[in-house]
């Protein structure tokens, strides 16, 4: 960055010029001018497609381009594989002014099918569409505030808001979340597979009608490689107080039916229905 200038200008192909990378990126400190051009292709089975184990290591090719002034600034991204796009979408950035102070203004929506790009035991989790939408807004005193949050696959459906306090404490969290399935899906996770069947979610909490925040969980058909739980609930109340310092005090009580392990040692202690409570109590 010179004289409030930046200008960027990569270029990389990988042997055989089977794969290419590509960023330009421009930026005027006046104008607060960004312009910037990323790309990435690669032919099948290339470094990118085989690290990330997408299936068959197809061609790839990801672009981001986006050309405004930061005080409303909108990138287009679009993800393809074998030439058939499977994310597209928008990722926004704005520096705005409040009553008060700047604050950075940041968002995404981005849709499309990521079945291609995951093994079939996963299709069923994210059905032929996915989307995710975020707003969210850092104030310069440090407040956090995501304003909205949805995530929404094949079986998922997810929403929430949350705002952080620039003491890293909540002022208010709103999520509801759940999983719906007529049959166990298998969750997008690493290692051995894991699957519900089905999963309720609901979480508050605002300081600003009261101190006490609140959760619940509710899960069928639980599957590891370890440990089956075909029901079970787990619920929290308590606090998040301000009054002195920071303070979060919770009880959690859970209740599990007919848990089985795989191992005879967990399985002789732990087998059966189960029950118990966690109190937490912490300050600063």
């Amino acid at each position: 960055l010179v004289g409030g200038q930046m200008a960027v200008d990569i270029q990389a192909l990988s042997k055989g010029d089977e794969g290419r990378f590509a960023i330009v990126a421009n930026f005027a400190n006046e104008t607060r001018q960004l312009d910037i051009d990323l790309a990435l292709q690669e032919s099948r089975g290339g470094i990118v497609a085989t690290l990330l184990n997408i299936p068959g290591s197809p061609e790839l090719d990801l672009t981001l381009t986006g050309s405004a002034p930061l005080s409303d600034f909108t990138a287009d991204l679009s993800l393809k594989t074998n030439q058939s796009e499977h994310v597209a979408g928008q990722i926004r950035y704005r520096e705005a002014a409040t009553d008060t102070e700047d604050a950075l203004v940041i968002g995404a929506d981005l849709a499309g099918d990521l079945r291609p790009l995951f093994a079939s035991d996963f299709h069923p989790f994210f059905g032929p569409r996915s989307t995710l939408s975020l707003d969210a807004t850092r104030d310069a005193n440090g407040t956090l505030d995501i304003e909205t949050l949805q995530l929404e696959t094949g079986v998922l459906a997810l929403r929430g808001a949350l705002e952080l306090g620039a003491d890293n404490l909540p002022n208010r969290f709103n999520l509801e979340g759940a999983i719906t399935s007529d049959d166990p899906v298998r969750l997008p996770t690493s290692g051995a597979p894991v699957t519900v069947g089905g999963l309720q979610l609901a979480a508050a909490f605002d300081a600003a009608q009261s101190d006490s925040w609140s959760a619940n969980v509710l899960l069928d058909d639980f599957v590891t490689e370890s440990l089956s739980v075909p029901a079970a609930n787990l619920s929290g109340t308590g606090t998040i107080d301000r009054s002195f310092g920071k303070g979060v005090t919770g009880e959690v009580t859970f209740l599990a039916q007919d848990l089985a392990f795989a191992d005879p040692n967990a399985a002789a202690a732990f087998d059966g229905a189960q029950a118990g409570r966690v109190v937490f109590d912490w300050s600063k």
